[in-house]
């Protein structure tokens, strides 16, 4: 397995981890609200926000892992447009 594919594994676990994280916080907001209690200075809505936002990161690095990995791993290195030719060889 090459770097590059196990970076894409990392990326896309903790994409997965990130997805059931923001469910878990859904369902914390769904709790508080069907039963009226504030947990510490938190309210339902800090918690959707949370869920919201983890599930939308969540999906990204599920469904971009690949863009992830090819900007941190790129196939190539950046090649000059004009290369200069030598003047010694002819």
């Amino acid at each position: 397995m090459k770097a590059k594919e196990f970076f894409g594994l990392i990326v896309r676990v903790v994409g997965l981890v990130a997805f059931i994280w923001g469910f878990w916080y859904l369902y914390s907001a769904l709790f508080m609200w069907m039963h009226h209690e504030n947990i510490g200075s938190f309210v339902g809505s800090d918690y959707l926000a949370a869920g919201v936002m983890c599930v939308v990161v969540g999906l990204f690095l599920l469904r971009g892992a690949d863009r992830v990995t090819n900007f941190t791993y790129p196939d190539s290195s950046p090649k000059k447009a004009n290369p200069e030719k030598d003047e010694r060889q002819a």
